[in-house]
């Protein structure tokens, strides 16, 4: 059974995420020399922010086709009140009625950006939005978001997906 609390998501989620930062980066040619640079390049993890920024320009300008563009194979997208979907076809299902109805857009935007292993892998937590062309453009649901994000060849990909719902 899922949480229903925001507050108790988040602690999950928190609780998950600590044992990973602590992880030390061990795969053969891409050790820690590579962590530092990226520590010392981008110590904020703006990088992953503008993946971020760009993901949502990619699906206000796509929809959905922009939506499943930036996540991986495996991605998991995890919503409170829901069952968790992994992979494309799953979401697609799960969020093509959304972006198939012409009145509502999602709108999301970053707030904070950070690495859980720098250079290959980090978060970007922020706000999202679905407006309402009849309402004015008005918001008719909004919430916040958790993406954890990994390096690809592809670049940087969505792996992992929370949203809550403003309650």
């Amino acid at each position: 059974m899922l949480p229903r609390s925001p507050r108790l998501a988040a602690l999950l989620l928190l609780l998950a995420l600590v044992p990973a930062c602590a992880l030390p980066i061990t795969e053969p040619g891409d050790g820690s020399a590579r962590a530092e640079q990226a520590l010392a390049e981008d110590p904020d993890a703006t990088v992953l922010a503008e993946a971020d920024r760009a993901f949502a320009a990619d699906v206000a300008a796509r929809g959905l086709d922009g939506w499943l563009a930036w996540f991986t194979d495996d991605v998991v997208k995890l919503d409170i009140d829901a069952e968790p979907l992994r992979g494309h076809a799953a979401i697609a299902a799960a969020d093509g009625p959304l972006f198939a109805n012409a009145d509502l857009k999602l709108s999301f935007g970053p707030d904070l950006s950070g690495w859980l292993e720098p250079g290959r892998r980090g978060y970007t937590r922020g706000r999202w939005a679905i407006h309402s062309a009849a309402a004015g453009d008005a918001p008719v649901a909004a919430g916040r978001y958790v993406t954890l994000w990994v390096l690809t060849d592809a670049g940087w990909r969505v792996e992992f997906d929370l949203g809550v719902v403003d309650t």
